[in-house]
């Protein structure tokens, strides 16, 4: 096949663009994007603002865990549990960070979550002074409890209380 003069004028700009795109598709900016497009985006939401024990969500990203097996993670600082598996559950996350006491709360209101694992160690302590008069938790019997609002250790000291009665 040949090509005439005016066929040729024609084939110039779109052998050009060819030249770049083809150029393009190789570069490493062009397939890392590439890659990046494939990755399934997952949304990590955290339990409160970013903190120490939230440390092993960044470690993985950072060494490019996610992106070895395909996901591109965005991780989202939180503002409490109760708001990370409301988040989760309306599909504003994929997966989070929440302590297990409100995830236990959540799931007995019938919030669409699963608990798959608990990270690290969040206990739940009670303690009293030792120059007090109690001396077990049956002495604790219509004593007034300190608990910061909004945590799911309200629903886990009543729950307490309630089984030393």
């Amino acid at each position: 096949m040949t090509l005439t003069g005016l066929t040729r004028l024609r084939a110039a700009p779109l052998l050009a663009a060819l030249s770049v795109a083809g150029n393009l598709s190789f570069s490493p900016a062009y397939l890392r994007a590439a890659e990046k497009a494939k990755e399934t985006p997952v949304t990590i939401r955290l339990d409160f603002i970013i903190g120490g024990n939230h440390a092993p969500w960044f470690v993985a990203w950072e060494k490019g865990f996610y992106a070895k097996r395909g996901l591109n993670v965005s991780i989202q600082p939180g503002t409490g549990s109760a708001d990370t598996i409301r988040t989760i559950a309306s599909g504003g996350a994929d997966v989070g960070f929440a302590n297990v006491s409100t995830a236990i709360v959540g799931r007995s209101r019938g919030t669409p979550i699963v608990s798959v694992a608990q990270l690290g160690y969040i206990a739940v302590t009670v303690l009293w002074r030792e120059e007090t008069d109690i001396k077990s938790l049956k002495d604790l019997e219509g004593k007034l409890w300190a608990i910061s609002p909004g945590q799911a250790h309200g629903f886990s000291c009543r729950l307490l209380q309630r089984s030393t009665t």
